[in-house]
């Protein structure tokens, strides 16, 4: 969707600049027009990405999520819970300019891993979402191999749980709370194994 006032932008723009010199007379009149339409539908354009981007991390935030589960539920195959580990640890010991650190550097390896198909969501902290749409189950366990390669060439872990809609049946909500459960199963192993307290 962001490609398509991109494309109207620039169509606009060509169309002020070369068209005045070909037809000349009456349309190189309305040539300011043209550009001010264009620059204004652009203006608003980002301005509405921006509401619904995260500032920090640039994916996409809790306002979006809501926004693009509401518009096409039943086309959504899969969503991909992920929490970050330990940060309240790097926040604590490091700081938290360490912290946000942490939570871009894993934004981007998630940002890496999806395809057209998924969207990326900072719901909040350190907490994401990855939203599928029309997306087979074998593709959604690639993304998430995908997301634990790019994060294990970090410093820093993350928890993950998956719900697949099989069926086509499962409400967003059930889907949201299988994923969060698997993801929070993952994160009390990893707490339980590095002998480090949850945070």
């Amino acid at each position: 969707m962001e490609i398509v006032p991109i494309i109207f932008l620039a169509f606009a723009l060509g169309s002020g600049l070369v068209l005045p010199f070909i037809f000349q007379g009456e349309f190189a009149n309305i040539f300011c027009i043209i550009i001010a339409i264009a620059l204004f539908s652009y203006f608003e354009f980002s301005v509405l990405q921006l509401t619904k981007k995260d500032s920090m991390t640039g994916l996409l935030n809790r306002h979006a999520y809501y926004s693009d589960i509401s518009s096409d539920p039943k086309s959504i195959t899969a969503i991909i819970s992920i929490d970050m580990n330990g940060l309240k640890r790097i926040n604590d010991n490091e700081g938290h300019a360490a912290g946000d650190e942490a939570i871009v550097t894993l934004a981007s390896c998630f940002a890496k891993s999806i395809k057209s198909k998924q969207s990326g969501y900072r719901i909040g902290g350190d907490e994401f979402l990855i939203i599928c749409w029309k997306t087979s189950e074998e593709e959604v366990l690639d993304v998430v191999e995908h997301i634990r390669k790019n994060v294990s060439q970090t410093k820093y872990s993350c928890s993950i749980g998956n719900s697949f809609n099989t069926s086509r049946d499962k409400s967003i909500d059930k889907m949201a709370k299988e994923s969060d459960e698997m993801m929070y199963l993952e994160k009390e192993k990893y707490y339980a194994a590095s002998g480090l307290r949850r945070s």
